[in-house]
């Protein structure tokens, strides 16, 4: 007899116009969300920390007929699955977490009673739509979440979920074998040998005992076995690597779907530095870090944070922490707290100095927008739309860049690029839809000396 618990990550990207949980919201409380931090461990700097959507009696309200329809019991989580159900499990507990302004992870995590391990269908059980039950429960959720409207649960996208299974045996030195973990893992059957090893091998950087957690962009598959001892220690590592797996999932759906530049310049300063440099914020736990590494090479992040930040004329260079700085007026300003604190806090200082004058983004250098102003509307029959933003100095051009917002896949493509040495110009935007643009200012040594915000518009 065998213990499994069935565990999903579940990645929400928020529509452009969707809700913005950062103001209050009847939905839920916002909170700090300081577990998942705790579970990763070794986080000497964790400074891109998510919040936590704490579900209020509206949302239990919202959901309560799905909830009833499903036989499912509980006035708030962990809900209770109804007896026999095909798969033993007991309860079900959901955790949502907020990254950023607008992408949503949501975590399912199942409890359920013993089962023979030689009978029972791990490939089917790890699959969310085997739940039917379940499964209309979670989509009633990710309908609350993508809407933020209590009267719609209603999710037509197919959610997006990542299975992270823990397998566990007190009584047996065994549970399933590294060729079926690894069919389990990538979803195929058959697999060959050489991939079998080219798994195993891939996740022995981070293998702590005898216990087997392999992962993959794909999700989690995590065995232990053996002693109680042995149990605790597997569980310990399973919750801490499905924890790193779910910020490395959140990060890179900031990146591809281009809801980075809606980040605060100290948010994408963090990611940035978690992706380039993270033996100086995971310094605390070998296996969290050679964990976050696995993961950070599955998702590609770095190749992928490279070209969000060419797309955005910004050097990947400018995101990387410098090694030294030399900025006396910084000194002086700071003098004065520098002598009572410690040396690594000295560093630290001076190291965020250095990288607010590297990025030219500091508040007198940002750009003033005078027309269209964030937030106009226009209809689309309009010939042309006029854009317009104060003067910089010693700027020899200015860029403008313009992103039309694209439904299909909630992403924000390229519509223009202009260079021009005046500080106005007049565009044709003759498509309907939603559209965001900025402008950035360089100088004769074609570096960038002005940043201006993000303005957003309609086009009717």
């Amino acid at each position: 007899m065998a213990a499994v618990q069935l565990l999903w990550k579940i990645v929400i990207p928020l529509p452009y116009d969707g809700p913005k949980y950062l103001s209050a919201n009847e939905l839920f409380h916002l909170r700090t969300s300081k577990t998942l931090l705790k579970k990763i461990g070794g986080m000497s700097r964790p400074e891109f920390i998510p919040n936590t959507l704490e579900p209020t009696h509206i949302f239990y309200n919202a959901i309560s007929s799905i909830k009833k329809a499903g036989n499912f019991t509980g006035k708030k989580f962990p809900f209770y699955f109804n007896v026999g159900n095909p798969f033993s499990l007991e309860s079900v507990k959901v955790n949502i977490r907020l990254f950023g302004l607008d992408v949503v992870m949501l975590t399912i995590t199942t409890t359920s009673s013993e089962i023979d391990i030689d009978m029972f269908d791990l490939e089917s059980a790890q699959r969310l739509e085997s739940h039917k039950e379940l499964y209309d429960l979670v989509k009633a959720i990710c309908g609350l979440v993508y809407s933020g409207n209590r009267l719609i649960t209603q999710f037509h996208l197919t959610p997006k979920y990542f299975p992270c299974v823990f397998i566990s045996n007190t009584q047996s030195s065994e549970t399933i074998s590294d060729s079926k973990a690894v069919e389990l893992l990538i979803r195929h059957r058959g697999t060959l040998s050489s991939i079998v090893e080219d798994v195993l091998h891939k996740n022995n950087g981070h293998k702590l005992d005898s216990n087997s957690i392999l992962i993959d962009r794909q999700g989690i598959v995590a065995r232990a076995s053996g002693c109680e001892k042995m149990l605790e220690s597997g569980i310990i590592q399973f919750n801490r690597s499905q924890c790193i797996f779910e910020l490395a999932v959140a990060i890179s759906r900031l990146i591809t779907t281009e809801k980075f530049n809606n980040l605060s310049l100290s948010q994408q300063q963090s990611i940035a530095k978690l992706i380039n440099n993270p033996d100086v914020i995971i310094n605390q736990s070998t296996t969290a870090l050679k964990t976050w590494k696995l993961l950070q090479k599955e998702f590609v992040l770095k190749e992928m944070l490279s070209d969000c930040l060419t797309h955005n004329d910004i050097s990947n260079e400018d995101y990387t922490e410098p090694s030294s700085v030399n900025n006396k007026q910084g000194w002086s300003n700071k003098k004065s707290t520098i002598v009572s604190i410690s040396v690594a806090m000295l560093i630290a200082l001076l190291s965020w100095v250095g990288i607010e004058k590297k990025l030219n983004l500091t508040n007198s250098d940002k750009i003033a927008i005078h027309i269209p102003i964030d937030g106009s509307k226009f209809m689309a029959k309009q010939q042309k739309l006029d854009f317009e933003w104060l003067q910089v100095k010693s700027a020899k051009h200015y860029i403008l860049f313009v992103e039309k917002y694209r439904e299909t896949d909630a992403k924000w493509v390229p519509y223009e690029r202009i260079t021009t040495h005046d500080h106005a110009l007049s565009l044709p935007i003759k498509q309907s839809g939603q559209y965001r643009w900025r402008i950035i200012a360089r100088n004769s040594d074609m570096e960038t000396i002005g940043n201006s915000e993000l303005c957003y518009l309609s086009v009717l």
